[in-house]
């Protein structure tokens, strides 16, 4: 058995620490020991330790960072060798076989695996190119990407678009996201509409994902707002916590302005996600930063029609008719449209419900990205060659 030490830029439950933690949880504990180091005490750890993966502390700063911070960068490359020296103490006391980091943020695990001779493993789920990038270095990204790939034996990246940010390479593995078919729970779904006060044929939207620019919910409640007079008394669950609580507000301050008092609902970071969805006529992903697009996955993995922007990754999960409705733009008129043409058609929305669990079981099952994962692992820690 080989002992593989992940190493978390967060201990959240966002969509990159999902990822990690289903592979942890389903990973094969016949062939793979793992330990998760994360950078302070969270969900993720919570949700680790329960699924029984022993979990270590280890303080950690993002060495690349959102463009307002970016003169930070010199300081957080000094704290990074800092928490780098953690993580070497925890390998010399542990005896890992491979480091595998989770995420561009952080890249104290990739320099204690140089340090300690350990193979690596880098998992990205970032945009580090193009016009949407999210995380930025003072030395351009293309500095960014060079140093993972010299940093690590594989990279897996969750999409073709998130690979078009790094040179063409060999150590390049694509590794899309994986979820279960979801069993809806018909009475927990309704427990959930009769809570937002949704009647019976009273639509219900949905968006999910922190709250800031990138991800679009101020298009959601402007889009709501259009349909209200055609389908009265429509409610909006906003689900996820503030990333910007300047932009929190926006949202909040645009639902009022829209006429939708008390038809838009901020509900926060949810457990019970998958019951919120199935209590969804229509999911909004108007995300245009998506390098996959998981809330999509999961929304198609409960049989919610979706309705996305052709952006970033999600083009790659949604495919436009048949597991959801894809708009060019995340324009609030082009998420009405799609959104309206799906609540006048139920021949319609049941078709696009089952393409999208079709798509889960043949395309994006968890099984398959765990499979994927083990394989990476098992030819890193064999010396193979990419």
């Amino acid at each position: 058995m080989s002992r593989v030490l992940f190493v978390s830029h967060s201990a959240e439950l966002n969509g990159s620490e999902l990822w990690l933690l289903e592979t942890l949880r389903c990973i094969d504990r016949n062939r793979f020991d793992p330990l998760l180091v994360v950078p302070g005490p969270g969900r993720l750890e919570e949700a680790a330790r329960s699924a029984g993966v022993e979990t270590k502390r280890a303080p950690m700063v993002w060495w690349i960072a959102d463009k307002s911070r970016r003169f930070r960068q010199p300081a957080a490359w000094a704290l990074t060798q800092r928490s780098a020296g953690r993580i070497v103490r925890l390998i010399r006391e542990r005896k890992p076989d491979l480091a595998f980091s989770n995420s561009a943020a952080v890249a104290a695990g990739a320099l204690a695996a140089r340090r300690s001779g350990l193979p690596h493993v880098w998992a990205v789920h970032e945009m580090l190119a193009g016009p949407r990038t999210h995380l930025f270095h003072l030395r351009g990204g293309r500095a960014v990407t060079s140093f993972i790939l010299r940093s690590s034996r594989r990279v897996i990246v969750n999409s073709r678009f998130c690979a078009g940010a790094f040179p063409p390479s060999d150590k390049i593995v694509v590794v899309p996201n994986g979820a279960r078919l979801k069993i809806r729970d018909d009475a927990a779904a309704a427990a959930i509409r009769a809570r937002l006060g949704a009647a019976s044929g009273t639509p219900v939207l949905g968006v999910v994902g922190k709250l800031y620019e990138g991800k679009g919910q101020i298009e959601a409640v402007r889009a709501a707002g259009l349909l209200k007079d055609e389908f009265p008394g429509l409610r909006l669950a906003v689900i996820g916590e503030p990333r910007d609580a300047g932009y929190a507000a926006a949202v909040r301050a645009e639902a009022a302005r829209a006429g939708l008092n008390g038809q838009v609902v901020f509900e926060g970071w949810r457990s019970d996600l998958d019951d919120w969805l199935a209590a969804m006529d229509v999911l909004l992903v108007p995300s245009t930063v998506e390098t996959f697009g998981r809330a999509a996955l999961d929304g198609m993995s409960c049989g919610t029609p979706v309705v996305a922007a052709a952006a970033g990754g999600s083009a790659e999960v949604v495919e436009d008719g048949v597991s959801g409705i894809l708009v060019p733009e995340r324009t609030p008129t082009l998420l009405a449209e799609a959104a309206a043409r799906i609540l006048r058609d139920p021949a319609l929305a049941s078709r696009l419900a089952d393409g999208g669990r079709r798509a889960v079981g043949t395309r994006f099952s968890l099984e398959a990205q765990v499979r994927t994962v083990e394989d990476v692992l098992a030819r890193c820690l064999s010396g193979a060659q990419p």
